[in-house]
């Protein structure tokens, strides 16, 4: 957006302004390693799709120092294929002490519980034990279970598609007033 914005005309001081004023909020840039204030844990919200970009949020993780605990509320599009949800999974695995595996609700040809299963085999492939991983099909007893888990110190990151996961989110905000 800086090359366009410099090729239409406008200038580098402009330019480096605007970019120093942005903000990954929900408001402006939703799904974006959104942080979510006022929660006694560090929430981020945020949207990848593959091993690649699960890679990332593994790095940004492993580079958070917490007191506590890190925890992963993870989902995967349907129509990829087996392998690359289990890259994904496996992406992410040495950077999170728990996963949550649920379902994104547009299954995209997939049998329900396909993929959450499909990502639970990518982290036990990659080493992580089995009880530190739960499979809670629906988003929003998964994001349930997340926020109960989560306590102060910890990390908490959602991988999510879409704006269903704002619900789960405002309702929790809610629950702390």
């Amino acid at each position: 957006s800086a090359a366009i914005a410099y090729g239409s005309g406008i200038g580098f001081d402009t330019i480096a302004r605007a970019l120093q004023s942005f903000e990954s909020t929900r408001e402006r840039n939703p799904g974006r390693m959104n942080h979510i204030e006022n929660v006694p844990f560090d929430l981020y919200v945020t949207w990848a799709d593959g091993p690649v970009s699960t890679a990332e949020i593994a790095g940004f993780a492993l580079k958070t120092s917490v007191s506590g605990k890190k925890h992963l509320l993870i989902s995967a599009a349907g129509n990829r294929p087996d392998s690359f949800i289990r890259k994904k999974a496996e992406a992410v695995a040495n950077a999170f002490d728990h996963f949550i595996c649920y379902e994104w609700d547009d299954l995209r040809g997939r049998s329900e519980g396909e993929v959450p299963n499909l990502l639970a085999e990518g982290l036990l492939d990659a080493g992580v034990e089995e009880g530190r991983i739960n499979i809670i099909p629906q988003l929003e007893n998964a994001a349930a279970r997340a926020f109960s888990q989560a306590g102060k110190g910890d990390l908490l990151v959602i991988i999510t598609f879409g704006d269903k996961i704002w619900q789960s989110v405002d309702s929790y905000l809610a629950s702390l007033t």
